[in-house]
């Protein structure tokens, strides 16, 4: 890197990038992003494969542009992909070993440890063997926590949130009693109401709203 901005003129002189704490940091985590975007891309991918362009060509018939799409359809609908991406992500890169060890091996003066990195040094370096197990566990209990904390949210989050709730289309030509009991089932929501049953393709918002237009 150096000798092509050497070359480019945009540097006067080499630059030691992993000399200081901060910028060794800065690079690890360029690194740690770059390693990653291939699954976050096959996962993603794979979402955007699931949804329905069912969805999108109903948006487009009520005159939905991109960003509507974009925001009510597919980013709601890929929540699920997203947060299994993040949490192994978050995961990965706690436990990342290879980069850290590969890039400073804690260097200089030790300050680019991460957990995983610093337990090693103390069990294979320092020979404190019982400090390297407990600081193992430590990282285990930091790890349940985050995962306890991600599956409560996920778990706890209002039914409009997690699946959708602007109606585009219904199997009927009769006005939708907006009080009327609904179930869910996948990416369909049934409509009871006092004198038909209603089936809605769902794809963003509240379900409180259910029955604003009907087609």
């Amino acid at each position: 890197l150096n000798a092509l901005l050497l070359k480019l003129g945009l540097i006067k002189k080499a630059i030691n990038y992993l000399g200081d704490p901060v910028s060794a940091f800065t690079w690890m985590i360029i690194v740690g992003i770059v390693v990653t975007i291939p699954f976050m891309t096959f996962t993603l991918l794979s979402g955007l494969q699931s949804i329905s362009e069912d969805y999108y060509e109903a948006a487009v018939i009520d005159g939905a542009n991109f960003w509507d799409k974009l925001f009510k359809i597919t980013l709601p609908l890929l929540r699920p992909s997203i947060n299994v991406t993040i949490v192994l992500n978050v995961i990965y890169v706690f436990n990342s070993f290879a980069i850290v060890n590969t890039i400073t091996a804690g260097a200089p003066a030790n300050q680019t440890h991460t957990i995983s990195t610093y337990l090693y040094y103390l069990a294979f370096n320092k020979n404190k063997y019982g400090a390297s197990a407990a600081l193992s566990l430590v990282s285990f209990v930091i790890l349940s926590i985050y995962q306890m904390f991600t599956y409560v949210k996920n778990w706890d989050a209002a039914p409009g949130e997690t699946v959708a709730g602007m109606l585009l289309y219904a199997k009927t030509d009769d006005a939708v009693q907006p009080d009327g009991d609904y179930q869910m089932s996948g990416n369909q929501i049934s409509v009871k109401t006092l004198d038909m049953n209603c089936e809605f393709a769902v794809i963003a918002g509240q379900l409180d709203t259910i029955a604003e237009r009907v087609r």
